[in-house]
């Protein structure tokens, strides 16, 4: 077959595939977004996947929030201790989980449960997928379940998911993960290869993927995971944007909220 002839048959295939980065600070904007995609893709061919930190839930300060963590994880990385809660990425572990067991959240936007309760009355398969890892699970489903929202139902593969953590095919040197209850916990992985993971492991297939993630690095690793292989929507959630950046040049109100904090972690056995 001529060079040009394959070159030809090649465009046509990733011309057949649909590629759109959308920014939002409005969950609305995805309701509308999928309603439309129903009409043409179909339900049962649309995969709908959430991220959750400064998503759809967020933390009710900065110590502990996404952003905190981030912060901490570089400053270990880098070797600054300073302003260090932990000297390795274990401790640090330990600290966030603790954290978020002392502490709580709110929703990014109130009508967040309604959205995802709606999106998920199409009869649109719905999963979390986030960066935090399987110990921190039992936190977040409390936090989850005070707001009403619950993904068991609008899951894929087995009702209920897996029980206990594996680890994930296609990654090197992979952490352990979780997936139950339609929430993939990815312990800070490549969303876009944990999410193939997930897809391979549960013999899940959609011609359509739609992903809400307030990170831009999560969005390229999705986007370049999936490219010319799915219509692939992803959608830049920008509604914390504001108190990422406040955070980013002002971290004082944290460093504060530590060392008052510091000694029920230290006590917490």
């Amino acid at each position: 077959m001529k060079l040009a002839t394959i070159l030809l048959i090649l465009s046509f295939i990733n011309a057949a595939y649909a590629s759109q980065r959308i920014t939002t600070s409005d969950v609305g904007d995805i309701f509308k977004f999928v309603s439309e995609k129903k009409g043409t893709s179909g339900a049962d061919q649309i995969l709908m996947v959430y991220d959750f930190d400064n998503t759809l839930m967020a933390m009710n300060q900065d110590l502990g929030s996404d952003q905190w963590y981030n912060w901490q994880s570089d400053l270990i990385k880098q070797s600054k201790y300073k302003d260090a809660v932990a000297k390795t990425r274990g401790e640090l572990f330990d600290i966030h989980y603790k954290i978020f067991t002392l502490s709580k959240m709110h929703l990014v936007q109130p009508e967040i449960p309604l959205v995802v309760k709606d999106i998920q009355n199409m009869k649109i398969k719905s999963i979390i997928l986030t960066s935090r890892g399987p110990g921190l699970r039992y936190d977040l489903e409390l936090e989850m379940e005070e707001t009403g929202m619950n993904f068991r139902e609008s899951s894929i593969g087995p009702l209920g998911g897996y029980a206990g953590s594996f680890l994930p095919q296609g990654l090197d040197s992979p952490r352990e993960i979780s997936f139950a209850d339609g929430i993939v916990m990815g312990s800070g992985q490549n969303k876009g290869k944990i999410l193939k993971a997930i897809l391979k492991k549960t013999d899940a297939q959609f011609k359509t993927i739609i992903f809400l993630d307030d990170t831009l690095k999560n969005i390229e690793n999705m986007e370049n995971e999936f490219k010319d292989q799915v219509d692939l929507y992803t959608f830049y959630y920008t509604r914390e944007e504001a108190n990422v950046k406040r955070f980013e040049k002002d971290k004082t109100q944290a460093i504060k909220q530590w060392k008052k904090l510091k000694p029920a972690i230290e006590s917490f056995r």
